[in-house]
């Protein structure tokens, strides 16, 4: 800077420069993101769906749907058996 604390026009017209520079890699930036976010939000919609699909398959056995009762897990765990008061 100048002696007097004052700024040249020079240096002024510098600083601007390098200001708008700076504003111009911030816009590319935040574009660069905003596209990265578009992507990322529709993968989020697109896994939500699928996780929501296999959820409700998940959840069908001979019980609950039209499938036959050899279609069931050997592994899940059935409902144990009322015993019968007499």
């Amino acid at each position: 800077m100048a002696s007097s604390d004052r700024p040249t026009y020079d240096e002024l017209v510098r600083l601007l420069a390098d200001r708008d520079a700076t504003i111009a890699s911030q816009a590319a930036l935040i574009a660069e993101q905003a596209e990265q976010l578009a992507r990322a939000t529709g993968l989020i919609e697109q896994l939500a769906g699928r996780v929501a699909e296999l959820e409700r398959q998940a959840g069908k056995d001979s019980s609950t749907s039209s499938k036959p009762p050899s279609s069931d897990s050997p592994y899940a765990k059935k409902a144990p058996k009322r015993r019968r008061r007499d």
